[in-house]
This record gives C-alpha cells, sequence and structure tokens, in this order.
C-alpha cells in the first residue's frame, strides 16, 4: 500500500493532495503550522494546521476517493458540477468517459473543494449519503463560515 499525504489548504479551496512512497504507514505533512487540533474518524484523521485551514489523513487512497468522490464532481465535474446525483449515476457516467471501467479511485489522489460544497449535501439534497459520506459533514457540521 502506498503512503497517502491529504492536506487542506486556504484561498476558497479545500485542496487535497496525495504522495505515494513506500508501504509504511500513511503520513500527513503541514507546513507552517501554528496551532493544530487532531480528530479522528472512522476512516481519516483531522488537523486544523490555523484557523480554518484543515489536513486530513486518510488510511488509503480507495478512503479517500470513496469519501470526496460526490463533494468533487458536485463541485467541479464537467457533468455534474452543480447537480444532484447518486453515486450510482456518476459511475454510470464516468464508465463512458474510461471505455466502460470505473477507475476513479485509481484516477484520482487529490481534491479541490471550498466548504461551500458542503451546503446540498447539508440541506438533504444529496440523498443515501454513504458512511463516509456522513462521516466527512458530521465532522465538518459544526463550523461556521468559510474553512478550507
Amino acid at each position: 500500500m502506498a503512503n497517502l499525504r491529504v492536506s487542506i489548504t486556504a484561498a476558497a479551496l479545500a485542496f487535497l493532495t496525495c504522495a505515494f512512497a513506500s508501504a509504511t504507514p500513511l503520513h500527513a505533512t503541514a507546513i507552517a503550522p501554528t496551532r493544530c487540533e487532531l480528530l479522528l474518524t472512522p476512516n481519516f484523521t483531522v488537523r486544523e494546521v490555523t484557523k480554518g485551514i484543515f489536513h486530513l489523513e486518510f488510511q488509503n487512497r480507495r478512503e479517500l476517493t470513496s469519501t470526496f468522490m460526490r463533494f468533487q464532481e458536485h463541485y467541479e465535474s464537467p457533468e455534474f458540477r452543480g447537480k444532484t446525483f447518486s453515486r450510482t449515476q456518476y459511475k454510470k457516467w464516468y464508465r463512458t468517459q474510461k471505455n466502460g471501467v470505473f477507475s476513479y479511485f485509481k484516477d484520482w489522489s487529490g481534491f479541490n473543494i471550498p466548504s461551500s460544497v458542503f451546503e446540498p449535501f447539508a440541506e438533504g439534497r444529496f440523498k443515501n449519503l454513504n458512511r463516509r459520506e456522513r462521516t466527512l459533514m458530521e465532522t465538518f457540521q459544526d463550523k461556521d463560515g468559510v474553512f478550507y
């Protein structure tokens, strides 16, 4: 299994990046943190690096991509931007773009989302949130204002 480094950074985007190395435990790196608070969830850890800037560390790439797929694609997908959709609908479309193969979990290693992306999910417009999506929503449900 590869190392996975996931960071959320500033400027209205939650920028998740992954770096792959050896088969050792996953590590996260923060640049010049001024304050850190660590929160453990079932599939990731969250650290507030500085006010409103969060760093998420996932156990593996599958957990990362499964957690962020609908949030990210609601934000930036050429087909689903700004729309409400199910995981099944997205997977069906994605296969049409990849010669019938759903390779999302291998294709993506980082995501960009502002905190505003959570709004339609919190409003209930997205149905049947999976465990990972619910956990991410619950993690940030008490955060006010813009965060990354």
